[in-house]
């Protein structure tokens, strides 16, 4: 079992909670009053007193300047290709322009993998015979910014190799098929894990940036995007923005599972624990701290932290999925926050809520499929399906193929449904119509 299975098991006995009321603030209705520090000539922050940010330089590859982030999003500024130890497929990597939570110019960027002899498929007459494209938001869940897929392409370092290794796995699945597989780095530039709202632009973006040019021979090619877990929340939101964020996209549909869908619900989670130590603390630390450097001072999570807190923050800021949670590993509220309670504070209730499918408005117009496990303790599929019903009830025409698994924990139900995925997947390229159930 993999150490995200091993963490949920372990707290499974301790919990039974209750959604709490909430208040509701917009944040959204200006910028936030600091922006994201830029980065020096060095790829070094340019402020590095601000204790949430990873202060590992960042590589040149990466740098864009602000006249370059300007661009239309979606807009790619450059690519290059790496070294594969397989002659089967080609790979490279891609900066392209993109937007925040705020609609301020970003960097994006994504790792694409184009099999040598693809397979062409004719399911939309109008676009011609394409290429399929899946793209595969991970379980990045991480702090760290080069803990994503495309940075791991070029690291030295076990700990960001370690941290890709399945995403890179599961895109054989695909490569082997002739279809192309793009690979965002959907927590952007300053490692913002949870600010989903950005996640799912990226994501769209990355898209458009592979699909935009005729360098990579996916001009017609339609994508699917799938994701689990983080990477359903970052999949889910490409999905709901799409209509208006992104008319034009080459989405076809997107599936998602083991989906968080209410932040505000998961702190609240850890808030009830109390003093219990708790093994995956570090999941909450790390959304806090992702939304905080998305949202600047608008939301006050630092300064609310005890000195261990504190102290538990500045040694997460630059960590990987398992190394995070090993260093919040047995914290829990009293020893992390000096206030009763953070859940319902307005600031990051607010951002907590733009931020959960739960609470936001907008509906996805393309197929869905919706997938994961009643007994998921962290992530239940009854928090998902309660968006899924109100998805119906708001857009009954739309397709949505909701498929609980058996589980019983987080990363069996993603095992379970990938290889009823992969054939809708096939069907839909194909051009046969998507399924719905009730």
């Amino acid at each position: 079992m993999s150490i995200i299975g091993k963490k949920i098991v372990a707290i499974g006995a301790t919990l039974t909670l209750a959604v709490s009321g909430l208040a509701s603030v917009n944040v959204h209705n200006a910028a936030p009053a600091h922006a994201a520090p830029d980065y020096n000539a060095d790829g070094t922050l340019s402020n590095k007193n601000l204790p949430i940010w990873d202060h590992t330089p960042l590589p040149s590859f990466y740098r864009l300047s602000p006249q370059q982030q300007a661009k239309p999003h979606g807009t790619l500024i450059r690519w290059d290709k790496q070294w594969s130890p397989y002659k089967t497929r080609s790979v490279h990597r891609l900066v392209f322009s993109s937007r925040d939570s705020f609609n301020r110019p970003i960097t994006g960027s994504a790792a694409l993998i184009l099999p040598k002899q693809p397979t062409k498929v004719k399911g939309y007459a109008k676009t011609g015979a394409y290429t399929p494209i899946v793209v595969i938001n991970d379980m990045i869940n991480s702090l760290g910014t080069r803990c994503q897929p495309s940075f791991a392409l070029t690291s030295n370092d076990n700990e960001h190799r370690s941290q890709n290794k399945r995403v890179y796995e599961e895109a054989e699945d695909y490569i082997v098929r002739g279809w192309a597989v793009l690979i965002p780095d959907f927590l952007g530039m300053f490692g913002e894990y949870g600010a989903n709202i950005m996640s799912g632009r990226i994501v769209l973006d990355a898209i458009a940036a592979a699909t935009n040019t005729k360098a990579f021979g996916l001009y017609n090619s339609r994508a699917i995007v799938t994701g689990y877990s983080g990477g359903g929340m970052a999949s889910m939101y490409a999905a709901a923005q799409q209509p208006t964020y992104a008319p034009g996209s080459n989405l076809l549909a997107v599936a998602a599972g083991g989906t968080p869908v209410d932040l505000p619900w998961m702190v609240d989670f850890f808030s009830k624990l109390g003093p219990i130590p708790n093994p995956v603390f570090g999941y909450g630390t790390g959304v806090l701290m992702g939304l905080q450097r998305e949202y600047g001072e608008r939301i006050r999570v630092y300064d609310r932290l005890t000195e261990n807190g504190k102290k538990v923050f500045r040694a997460s800021r630059s960590l990987c999925h398992d190394e995070m949670l090993e260093a919040s590993s047995g914290e829990s509220f009293p020893s992390m926050f000096a206030v009763d309670d953070i859940a319902s504070s307005p600031d990051i209730l607010a951002a907590g809520k733009a931020n959960s499918l739960t609470y936001y408005a907008p509906i996805p117009k393309v197929p869905l499929y919706i997938y994961g496990a009643y007994t998921d303790i962290a992530v239940p599929l009854s928090l998902m399906e309660k968006v899924v019903n109100r998805y119906r009830s708001k857009a009954p025409s739309l397709p949505i193929w909701f498929r609980p698994q058996l589980g019983p924990n987080h990363m069996d139900a993603f095992n379970q449904a990938q290889p009823e995925i992969q054939q809708w997947m096939k069907n839909l390229f194909a051009g046969k119509k998507a399924p719905s159930n009730p």
